[in-house]
């Protein structure tokens, strides 16, 4: 009966290993997704920041033309100087709020880059503590599967022993 019981408890264990290293390796699949999420984040907001960057350059280059432009037309039209400056002003104006609106943007895809960089850290570190745990519960039923099995020859040598002993005194 204690041998039944005890390779009850062998299997039941066997079970428990298999399935915890099962749980360990569902949890190393779900931390390399979130590694290909980042990843894949990651390029989207480089690629918008260099979206941003070239938008940026290219206003102030425009900004520079006009500014160019505005001097070559006031030194040759006296008469219209007024009214271009003023246009060229107002126009100035809107591009350098467009200007800071996509610097703002960039700003935050920048922010949202960091928040999603200490998010995977937050979540990396949680499913590396999850995987030590799971290693550290792999190894504890190992050394109970091997003390079981340990007792489990000892204690059938023993029986062997005795049946020995009973077969011999009954010859």
């Amino acid at each position: 009966q204690n041998q039944s019981a005890l390779r009850q408890e062998n299997e039941e264990l066997k079970a428990q290993v298999a399935s915890l290293r099962d749980e360990k390796n569902d949890a190393l699949r779900r931390g390399k997704e979130l590694e290909a999420q980042v990843e894949k984040k990651s390029t989207e907001v480089q690629a918008a920041l260099n979206e941003k960057d070239e938008a940026c350059e290219q206003l102030q280059n425009e900004v520079n033309v006009l500014e160019e432009t505005h001097c070559k037309q006031t030194k040759v039209m006296a008469e219209q100087q007024e009214q271009n400056q003023s246009a060229l002003r107002q126009e100035n104006e809107e591009l350098k709020a467009q200007v800071a609106s996509l610097r703002d943007e960039k700003n935050d895809a920048l922010r949202r880059g960091k928040e999603l960089e200490a998010q995977v850290e937050k979540k990396s570190t949680e499913v590396q503590a999850a995987l030590n745990e799971k290693d550290e519960a792999c190894e504890q039923l190992q050394n109970e599967v091997n003390v079981l099995e340990e007792t489990h020859c000892k204690q059938t040598k023993v029986m062997a022993e005795q049946q020995e002993q009973n077969q011999s005194a009954l010859r």
